[in-house]
């Protein structure tokens, strides 16, 4: 007869297996794989697409250095994404921020198109990533986004987020030391997360780099960002200059807009403005230490711009924000 201490570690012992044996699992991408390969290092997937289709809940996918650049899915009225997440993932770079530069998830500018349709932005665009409601959690580490697009659909989380789209106001994602460099979308060339109170999308350490939408945040529009660079970000024309059908012409491009919070970010040479308040939704979670410089439109400049109806009682703190060539409008009745 066992004692109750062999019983006990026994059970302990099933316990610990059955633990091991449903832990999370790494697989491997690479633009040399083949996607009938096993999905390890030394047998990667050829496209992140398989990778997030293979992959369960919790797992990590690592991309191997390269240009990521085939495969996509279709999420109907959301137009084409290299991959969409629908469950929580980790999808990193092999070596986080040390291989940003070399690992990048390339989308696609629009195919075909007139004269008066923005320039990569309209059928045919690929964007980088979707990310659905069962994805909540999911963390991007070490990655660039590099040309994703969107179609021009009026819709705000069908046509948002060149680089990264996450439509749900309760779904959470992370992008730590990612880059987004010339996305282009009709809301939120770089990262489109839909408004919300609370701190769900967060962008920390990320660069945002020549990144155009046609109204609303040409680099970000929604959720928080954490010691980001925004720099030269713009609204998007068509190819011979003028302003594209649909875009907001009389109204503010900036950088960073509807988001939650923006705390020791620097914004450089952006179009118009670097960051504007519009309504009573925006930027509840704060303004802080914060660096503005030349961001502006023809003569006009503009560090932080509060729009008409954000109000004296407006909760809002733009607290150690220093504004150099440039001017905060309004921020006298803050």
């Amino acid at each position: 007869m066992k004692s109750p201490l062999v019983t006990r570690l026994s059970s302990l012992a099933v316990a610990a297996l059955a633990a091991s044996a449903t832990s999370a699992a790494e697989w491997f991408v690479s633009p040399t794989g083949s996607d009938s390969a096993a999905g390890t290092e030394a047998a990667p997937f050829r496209t992140l697409t398989n990778a997030v289709e293979r992959a369960s809940a919790e797992d990590t996918i690592i991309l191997l250095p390269g240009d990521h650049e085939e495969g996509c899915t279709s999420e109907g009225s959301a137009g084409l994404s290299r991959a969409n997440v629908t469950k929580k993932l980790t999808i990193r770079s092999k070596d986080g921020r040390a291989s940003r530069d070399t690992t990048r998830i390339v989308g696609a500018y629009a195919t075909g198109g007139g004269s008066s349709d923005p320039v990569g932005i309209g059928t045919g665009a690929i964007r980088g990533l979707r990310f659905a409601s069962g994805a909540s959690g999911s963390r991007v580490e070490g990655i660039t986004f590099y040309r994703g697009s969107t179609g021009t659909d009026t819709t705000n989380s069908t046509d948002g987020g060149g680089g990264a789209l996450v439509p749900d106001t309760a779904t959470k994602v992370d992008f730590v030391d990612c880059a987004f460099v010339e996305c282009r979308a009709r809301r939120g060339g770089g990262i489109y997360a839909n408004v919300s109170s609370s701190d769900n999308t967060r962008a920390v350490r990320c660069l945002f780099k020549t990144c155009a939408d046609l109204k609303f945040g040409s680099a970000m529009r929604g959720g928080s960002a954490y010691f980001c660079v925004f720099d030269g970000n713009y609204m998007a024309r068509t190819a011979s200059g003028s302003n594209p059908s649909g875009s907001d012409s009389s109204n503010a491009r900036p950088a960073f807009s509807y988001g939650y919070r923006a705390i020791n970010c620097t914004f450089v040479n952006n179009q118009l403005a670097g960051l504007v308040v519009d309504g009573t939704t925006c930027f509840n979670g704060g303004i802080y230490n914060n660096l503005f410089q030349r961001n502006q439109d023809g003569n006009t400049s503009y560090g932080v711009q509060f729009k008409s109806g954000t109000s004296n009682g407006t909760p809002f703190n733009t607290f150690n924000t220093l504004v150099s060539n440039g001017w905060v409008d309004a921020l006298t009745n803050q």
